[in-house]
């Protein structure tokens, strides 16, 4: 533990310093994004470069491990495979958001990471079978890395929201395994990261974190959560893993509701869910009178509440019965109903 207060500390100037940078160079003006598709809630031109301050934070914190903590990272196939894919994440958002990138080649980027994690072994492995674990594991990156940049549509939202499942995840694997681990470090310097960040991206804010933050925090997410979360292997006697499934729908419930809301509706109204628009849940919510800091406030407080349910599920509830199963999903499926009924009773913005 003692090692964690000056990695904290200096974690805080680094990414405090970073983001003081990378708003006052003016070499970086040009990545600045309209919302000419309106694919966010204000129209403001503004630095989407809040993915730079993260990237940054991911490399310090993986230095900071492997020269005072561990020097075994030439043997290290996970740390090799965090930093390919968290790096493919992050190198092909800063290109979209440079010189733009079609849906197809995003997706292509996407699929990639995906394999890559299931090559070096380290893909979902909750299921017997990996005629189901592969596909999962794909559809799960896929999914995530696309949930977090559609929900960053306003101010502070994927950023908060990012952080909350960051610090359970946090909880969680300090509980389970019960010591700091390599996962402990690089989740608490991007967290860290995402806190200073919330300085510029709080409403009205001052910097986005562009695709090139979006991106990166998808692939590190949808690798963390398939270490911490999906791997469990709570209980060795189930052939599905109910507790995993459940804590994994409970700690990203408000990405996936979004999401899920988002491609419900323009599928209904036969328009392409990759366009964007401000039909998210975000937006509805705003429809219904909340503030921009409202409903930020809203969503992290959902995100923390699920959160703390899914600590529950993994860390304290030993024996996950059939009924407390059902109560729990239909508890999940309770917030989903509660955040896609706003686009039943709210009316979108002409």
């Amino acid at each position: 533990m003692i090692s964690l207060l000056p990695f904290i500390i200096i974690s805080l100037i680094v990414a405090f310093f970073s983001f003081q940078f990378l708003i006052n160079r003016s070499s970086l003006n040009q990545l600045r994004k309209n919302n000419d598709k309106g694919e966010r809630w204000a129209t403001q031109r503004k630095p989407i470069i809040g993915g730079i301050g993260f990237y940054i934070a991911f490399l310090f914190s993986v230095v900071f491990y492997y020269s005072f903590i561990s020097k075994e990272f030439h043997f290290n196939i996970e740390f090799w495979t965090l930093l390919l894919i968290c790096s493919l994440g992050f190198f092909s958002g800063l290109w979209d958001d440079l010189k733009g990138s079609t849906p197809k080649v995003k997706l292509l980027i996407q699929l990639l990471i995906g394999i890559i994690i299931i090559a070096s072994g380290h893909g979902i492995s909750a299921f017997d079978s990996n005629w189901i674990n592969f596909p999962i594991t794909l559809l799960w990156v896929v999914s995530l890395m696309n949930s977090i940049n559609m929900l960053d549509n306003m101010d502070a939202i994927t950023t908060s929201v990012s952080g909350v499942i960051i610090a359970s995840l946090i909880g969680i694997e300090l509980f389970l395994i019960g010591h700091i681990t390599f996962y402990t470090y690089t989740c608490l310097g991007i967290l860290i990261s995402l806190i200073i960040f919330l300085k510029w991206n709080w409403n009205p804010s001052k910097m986005y974190m562009g695709d090139n933050g979006s991106q990166f925090l998808g692939a590190f997410l949808a690798f963390i959560g398939i270490k911490i979360l999906w791997n469990n292997h709570i209980n060795h006697l189930s052939e599905f893993p109910i507790q995993e499934f459940i804590a994994v729908f409970l700690s990203f419930i408000v990405m996936i509701s979004d999401t899920a809301t988002v491609t419900i509706n323009r599928l209904r109204a036969g328009k392409s869910p990759f366009i964007g628009g401000k039909d998210h849940t975000t937006h509805h919510l705003s429809y219904l009178g909340l503030s921009e800091r409202q409903v930020a406030l809203t969503l992290i407080g959902i995100s923390i509440i699920a959160n703390c349910c899914a600590f529950y599920v993994l860390c304290i509830e030993k024996n996950l019965t059939v009924l407390k199963s059902i109560i729990w999903l239909l508890f999940t499926l309770a917030i989903f109903a509660g955040l896609y009924s706003t686009t039943i009773f709210a009316k979108q913005k002409k």
